[in-house]
C-alpha cells in the first residue's frame, strides 16, 4: 500500500510542478510506467513488489478516481499569476 501512496504523492507533485505543462494522457503514462516499474523484477531497476492482479485494480481505481478528475486537481493545483500590480513613484518630497 506504501507504494501506491507513493506513486500518487508523485504523480501528483508532477502535476503540481509542471502545472499546465503536463497534460493527462502524460500524466496516465507516467503513473503507468511507475506502476509496471513496481511490478517487475530487475534488480536495481525495478523490484516486483506488486502482482498483475493489484496492478490492474490499481490502474482502475486511479482511472475511476484521480484521472476522472484530473482537470480538477491541476485547475485548483496550478498557480496562476492573473493580475500584476505595478507601483510608479510619481512625486518625490
Amino acid at each position: 500500500m506504501t507504494v501506491v501512496m507513493e506513486i500518487f504523492h508523485y504523480v501528483l507533485r508532477q502535476l503540481i510542478d509542471q502545472g499546465e505543462h503536463l497534460s493527462e494522457d502524460q500524466s496516465y503514462e507516467n503513473f503507468k510506467n511507475l506502476l509496471l516499474r513496481h511490478a517487475v523484477h530487475r534488480p536495481p531497476h525495478s523490484l516486483a513488489i506488486l502482482t498483475l492482479e493489484e496492478v490492474k485494480l490499481i490502474d482502475l481505481f486511479a482511472q475511476d478516481t484521480f484521472f476522472r478528475h484530473f482537470d480538477m486537481y491541476k485547475f485548483s493545483l496550478t498557480v496562476k499569476d492573473e493580475m500584476q500590480l505595478k507601483q510608479d513613484i510619481f512625486f518625490t518630497h
